[in-house]
């Protein structure tokens, strides 16, 4: 072989070196800008709703009377490996009131009053009685969130079908605690939270909510902790 065409070799497999070299960055680059975008999308969203209940001194019960003071309680745990955001949507209804002027007759808000757990039946009486503010706050914007949520403790009517029937009730929605997946490098995970609210029926309630019957419905939706994806319904929990 005449030194021509060696050195027509040696340029051709230098050229072929170049482009590998050239593939074998581009491909690294693009798998690095793909593992950035993607490293928040790996795992899944699992939050469960447990222990879904209504009672009235530590005792299950499905019936308010007006007056009466009881308290509605759950636990949202996140058993996904993802770390998310949550809210909740509470419905409190009655199965045997359909007549949608039984709920509207006073308003919404303050016909069933949520009140904190961690006030005393007394204070809330007090609190009722003097129109006071102990009640859970009215309206609170989350931030850093699109689409913003607004949490209303002044609930909604809601209708609903129940057994093919249709009844009313009252629906409240809550900005919750970021809780920790698995994948979680926090020192201190923190993977579930306990929610309870005291339920207030005013006094002068109808006499159509004696001895009836409440169900309540419990919702709760997860986003991904650093805003990527949207608010997805991770459970829903009835009694």
């Amino acid at each position: 072989m005449d030194s021509k065409n060696k050195k027509m070799i040696l340029a051709a497999l230098a050229v072929v070196s170049i482009v590998v070299l050239i593939i074998g960055i581009t491909y690294a680059v693009l798998t690095d800008m793909d593992d950035k975008n993607n490293k928040f999308k790996v795992g899944n969203l699992d939050i469960e709703i447990v222990n879904l209940d209504l009672k009235k001194n530590n005792v299950s019960t499905r019936v308010i009377m007006p007056g009466e003071i009881d308290v509605v309680s759950w636990t949202s745990e996140n058993v996904g490996t993802i770390t998310a955001k949550t809210r909740h949507v509470v419905d409190i209804y009655w199965k045997d009131v359909e007549d949608i002027n039984a709920i509207t007759e006073i308003a919404a808000q303050d016909l069933l009053i949520l009140y904190p757990a961690n006030l005393s039946d007394a204070e809330i009486l007090a609190d009722f009685e003097n129109n006071g503010n102990k009640r859970l706050a009215t309206e609170v914007t989350e931030q850093g969130v699109e689409p913003k949520w607004t949490v209303e403790a002044i609930p909604t009517v809601v209708e609903k079908k129940v057994n093919n029937k249709t009844v009313y009730g009252l629906r409240y929605k809550f900005l919750s605690a970021t809780l920790d997946g698995s994948n979680s490098t926090n020192d201190t995970k923190v993977s579930s939270q306990d929610l309870s609210f005291k339920v207030f029926l005013r006094p002068d309630a109808s006499y159509l909510y004696q001895q009836k019957e409440i169900g309540v419905d419990v919702v709760v939706e997860g986003l991904q902790d650093n805003g990527d994806g949207e608010w997805t319904i991770a459970d829903a929990e009835g009694i």
